[in-house]
């Protein structure tokens, strides 16, 4: 796997969406940058339902000790597209285990439990992101 450079990766990410380049940035263990270019391509062109055949690989490599809190997040937002919530929130919890819990991740955690009907777990969820921030 190569670095992407500046002009290829504004071609696979829309970046006037808000996001930082850090969602689609990947460490390898070594320290070194490497891009889920192939996957996000797919994402991009295609939608989640083309990466359908792929979820189980993803969901499994998502929840490896190595795995980044950037692909954390792809992996769960393409498991809320296709309507996987309770892997989406499995991720998700992980991910907060691992490196925190941010607003951000509270929402789409009570997302994800409004989703399967769990509204006691979606409200303390959500009561949980507006306490780190109460503008979102």
């Amino acid at each position: 796997m190569r670095l992407l450079t500046s002009a290829e990766l504004q071609q696979l990410v829309p970046l006037g969406y808000g996001l930082s380049l850090q969602w689609f940035v990947e460490p390898a263990p070594d320290g070194t940058i490497l891009m889920f270019k192939d996957e996000l391509r797919v994402y991009r062109e295609a939608g989640a339902e083309a990466l359908k055949p792929e979820l189980p690989s993803m969901t499994q490599r998502a929840m490896d000790v190595k795995a980044s809190l950037d692909y954390m997040h792809f992996v769960a937002d393409v498991c809320m597209d296709l309507g996987a919530f309770a892997e989406a929130k499995g991720i998700l919890h992980e991910a907060g285990s691992r490196f925190g819990e941010s607003d951000v991740l509270l929402n789409l955690v009570a997302f994800c439990a409004w989703k399967e009907d769990a509204e006691d777990e979606a409200l303390e969820a959500y009561t949980k992101s507006l306490d780190k921030n109460p503008e979102n």
